[in-house]
C-alpha cells in the first residue's frame, strides 16, 4: 500500500501474486515498468478499493501521510478505521508490516509510539512496535551508505532494536501485526 514507483515491488518474489496501490498515477506508470508482473492499482490508501484477502500487507512510510492535518485524537480515530480495513483485507495468519517516522525525533506532525499503540489496539492478535535507527542524521553521523560496508553494523542495529536501546531517539518505528 503506497507502492510509489515500484522499487520494492520489483524485488518481491516472482512466484507470488503482487499487488501495488498508490494514489499517484505517475508513480503507477513508473511502477508498471519496474514491476511489470505486478497488478497495479491507482487508488486511495485511506479508502481501499480492494475486497481480496492478502497474506502480507506492507505500508512503508504511509501512515503518517494519512490525515496528517488532523489533531491527534481525530487522526488516531481515522487511522483506526483505516487499519481496521487493512485487517479486513488480511487473510487468517497474515502479517502486516508498517514503518513510520517517530514524531519525537522529527518534531512534526508524525505519529508517536503511544498513538501507534492506540491505532492498532484491538485490531490484531499480536502487534509489535519496535524502534529503528537511534543514530543522528548525517552530517553529524556517518552516512548509511558508508555504514553498510562496515562489518556487523546491521547486527548492531538489530540488537539495539531488540533491546529497545535509545528507543526515544529512534528515527522510525517498525510495526508488525498478525491476525
Amino acid at each position: 500500500i503506497g507502492c510509489g514507483t515500484g522499487v520494492e515491488l520489483s524485488e518481491l518474489n516472482k512466484n507470488n501474486i503482487v499487488v501495488g496501490l498508490d494514489m499517484s498515477l505517475n508513480a503507477i506508470k513508473v511502477a508498471s515498468k519496474l514491476a511489470p508482473e505486478s497488478f497495479l492499482i491507482c487508488g486511495d490508501a485511506a479508502n481501499l478499493p480492494l475486497k481480496e484477502k492478502f497474506e502480507v500487507i506492507v505500508a512503508a512510510n504511509l501512515l503518517e501521510m494519512l490525515f496528517c492535518s488532523f489533531k491527534s485524537k481525530e487522526r488516531v480515530k481515522r487511522l483506526r478505521r483505516v487499519i481496521k480495513s487493512y485487517s479486513a483485507m488480511s487473510s487468517e495468519n497474515s502479517v502486516l508490516v508498517f514503518t513510520t517516522p517517530n514524531q519525537k525525533r522529527y518534531r512534526s506532525n508524525k505519529l508517536t509510539c503511544t498513538e501507534l499503540g492506540e491505532v492498532f489496539k484491538n485490531q490484531f492478535s499480536k502487534v509489535e512496535i519496535r524502534s529503528w535507527n537511534p543514530f543522528p542524521d548525517y552530517p553529524r553521523f556517518i552516512p548509511a551508505r558508508l555504514l553498510a560496508i562496515v562489518p556487523g553494523w546491521f547486527s548492531l542495529l538489530e540488537w539495539l532494536m531488540k533491546h529497545r536501546v535509545l528507543e526515544h531517539r529512534c528515527k522510525s518505528f517498525y510495526i508488525t501485526a498478525e491476525k
